[in-house]
């Protein structure tokens, strides 16, 4: 009969020769040597099969030429994630240096979950690189080059330094018609005195004046001489609700230096037009 060496424990399923027994010619008395051998090699080769294995060929053959290691296989271990939820990965391009930079995230689902519809591309989504945590600080003083700061924070910042500044508030008042001794109360609707007010003349001649077109305006000082030599100007007297003002007395109470020339011009009352402007 033909018979293979099937005993002792470094047999395997490698040493079946398919054509044994070759048939008529085998003794039965050889029959149970068969027996043992094929056991002995199935024990062998299966050692630790203590149940019944449901997987068919094709899912056994996925593992056909798979490098895995063991302990790269047992990361799925504890897994819970149902095969829609692990379908997702289908299709990712990422390389296993770019997926270990998953390598320690505590993120729970929900957490990850936040991440579901994003459309950033990998540049924008880049733009986070480096950050190393988030600060709200009103002051801005733990500002840091890694760090996100909040939006309350810079708020908070902004309007603090808003308020420091000299101006937060200003008022220009409609146009006035000038006069000699002229006196004007314009209410500013500011939230303090204000203590910056300033007058301005505007051209309003076709064929404009001291070398100023129409349109043209030009600040005013606030005491100046008119061509004949009289104080020209305006005094103001401001409170919480209005601008108290009142023009020089004299025949011209405004005069510029010609645009040209810089030669003192008295303003002919009727080709201007003044309005001012208070800040707070």
């Amino acid at each position: 009969m033909g018979l293979e060496d099937m005993t002792g424990a470094d047999k395997f399923i490698d040493v079946f020769v398919n054509t044994n027994p070759v048939g008529a010619t085998d003794p039965k008395s050889q029959g149970d040597d068969h027996l043992r051998g094929i056991k002995n090699v199935l024990l062998n080769s299966f050692p630790n099969i203590t149940g019944a294995i449901t997987s068919t060929h094709t899912e056994l053959n996925i593992l056909d030429g798979a490098t895995v290691t063991t302990a790269e296989l047992n990361i799925l271990d504890g897994v819970t994630a149902d095969a829609a939820e692990l379908n997702t990965m289908d299709g990712i391009t990422a390389s296993t240096a770019e997926l270990n930079t998953m390598d320690g995230i505590t993120a729970s689902t929900v957490e990850l979950n936040t991440m579901d519809g994003i459309t950033a591309s990998t540049a924008e989504l880049n733009i986070m690189d480096g950050i190393t945590g988030f600060i709200d600080d009103d002051s801005m003083a733990t500002a840091s080059a890694t760090n996100f700061c909040s939006g309350e924070s810079i708020k908070a910042y902004v309007d603090t330094n808003l308020a420091a500044l000299p101006f937060t508030e200003e008022y220009t008042s409609p146009a006035q018609t000038p006069a000699a001794a002229a006196t004007y109360q314009l209410a500013h609707g500011l939230s303090n005195v204000p203590y910056s007010i300033d007058m301005y003349v505007k051209c309003t001649d076709a064929g404009g004046e001291a070398g100023y077109a129409q349109n043209e305006e030009v600040l005013h000082p606030m005491q100046g001489l008119n061509a004949g030599s009289a104080l020209t100007g305006y005094s103001v007297n401001p409170d919480g609700t209005n601008l108290n003002i009142v023009l020089s007395s004299a025949v011209s109470p405004l005069a510029l230096f010609n645009k040209a020339s810089g030669i003192i011009v008295s303003l002919t009352l009727s080709k201007w037009e003044v309005y001012f402007k208070a800040r707070a």
